[in-house]
């Protein structure tokens, strides 16, 4: 069982692999049959560099395919934005937002990969973890962004982003307290 396993597994990431591969040289040969050197194709290139080095962890990996599909994110993320800036510079871009935003939502969603794949829970009480994450998370996107294009942050929808996560996880976490009266009950 696992030998079929393992091949079925090999045939994907093969697969997955040359069709990757086609997809980097036709925009690497057509961007240099136009202009003689390499310059747009490379986002393609980068792009699905990152999708392969996240994708083919996770078909790989037997347990916690989202690990090992997050790491391979975490590793490529921030080079694919560092090259994107490179390519098209905009006013500091990479340094004001990019890198921020990266710095908030990679630790919130390997907060959620981890509690999710580690703790012992029912699905409501790990989507309403999700959800309490996220609240958190909207805050910090909305204040970076605010301070990337120099305008204030709208406050009503600061607070009502949250505010609906924070109440959806609730309702999560009752509805997962009153399952289990009810089984402790019959």
């Amino acid at each position: 069982m696992k030998g079929n396993s393992l091949r079925a597994k090999t045939i994907a990431v093969l697969i997955i692999s040359v069709l990757f591969m086609i997809g980097i040289f036709v925009p690497v040969l057509v961007n240099y049959i136009l202009d003689g050197k390499l310059t747009w194709s490379l986002f393609s290139l980068g792009a699905i560099v990152m999708a392969w080095v996240t994708l083919v962890p996770v078909i790989i990996a037997s347990k916690h395919k989202a690990l090992f599909g997050l790491l391979g994110l975490s590793l490529t993320l921030l080079p694919f934005l560092y090259l994107t800036d490179y390519l098209a510079p905009y006013e500091n871009w990479f340094e004001n937002l990019a890198w921020p935003l990266v710095m908030i939502i990679l630790p919130a969603l390997w907060l959620i990969v981890l509690f999710a794949e580690l703790v012992k829970a029912s699905l409501n009480l790990k989507f309403a973890f999700v959800l309490i994450v996220l609240a958190a998370l909207m805050v910090g996107i909305d204040y970076t962004v605010s301070e990337f294009l120099n305008e204030p942050v709208d406050q009503p929808m600061l607070l009502l982003k949250p505010a609906v996560a924070v109440v959806g996880a609730l309702l999560l976490v009752i509805a997962q307290l009153l399952r289990r009266n009810m089984r402790s009950a019959q």
